[in-house]
């Protein structure tokens, strides 16, 4: 409780001295002891929080949040190497973790590889087909790099497996308008006022927009 108290008023050295004598005896527990590799990361004491990862990932093999915190300190450490090592260790255990995709993505878009970025992306669609956000990173690899035609075609699949997305069907009926296929932008357009906006974006944000090329 005090601990809690001292990272609620961010004094996080005083947190960590009252954490780490029940770390050090094994009387904390999973949570209690990711607070506290969170702790030693703030502070950035690195060998602190990698003591804390590894002995995370060594009594809770199962719990791929150990992995994570390892490999977010390897990357810390300038290993990226060795974190991407890591977290193909955690998908080695959970398959389908997005955080795990998430971080391999992050490392290979940290190095501006662009097609590593991508194959990691597609290698992810493998195990989570018709992901969203895997899709919509695609699509955004693939307008970079100017090819429009591909990243059309990543959208199209995007919005018929989740017509429920508002920030895709804006896009892509962005992208039809751009080609003159006027029609097929306005039932995109139209698409966003009839969305529910889970997790693409609030239709309502884009009411002058739809407003604008519908003509309402």
């Amino acid at each position: 409780r005090f601990a809690t108290l001292h990272v609620r008023m961010r004094q996080y050295d005083h947190a960590v001295e009252l954490l780490v004598p029940l770390f050090e005896m094994g009387g904390l527990d999973e949570e209690g002891s990711f607070t506290l590799f969170t702790l030693y990361l703030n502070l950035d004491r690195i060998d602190g929080a990698k003591r804390v990862a590894e002995k995370l990932i060594a009594t809770s093999p199962e719990d791929v949040r150990g992995h994570l915190a390892l490999g977010a300190v390897q990357e810390r450490e300038g290993r990226p190497e060795l974190a991407e090592k890591t977290y193909r260790a955690g998908l080695a255990v959970d398959p389908e973790q997005p955080a795990l995709f998430e971080a391999l993505a992050r490392l290979r878009r940290a190095q501006k590889d662009a097609k590593g970025e991508l194959a990691v992306l597609k290698e992810r669609l493998a195990v989570m087909p018709g992901d969203p956000g895997a899709l919509m990173r695609i699509a955004q690899i693939q307008e970079d790099a100017g090819e429009r035609e591909a990243a059309t075609r990543t959208l199209e699949t995007l919005v018929s497996e989740h017509p429920e997305l508002a920030g895709p069907q804006f896009r892509l009926g962005l992208f039809y308008y751009e080609a003159g296929r006027y029609d097929d932008a306005i039932a995109r357009f139209q698409a966003v006022a009839r969305s529910g906006g889970e997790g693409g974006g609030d239709p309502e944000s884009y009411e002058n927009e739809v407003r604008y090329f519908v003509g309402l």
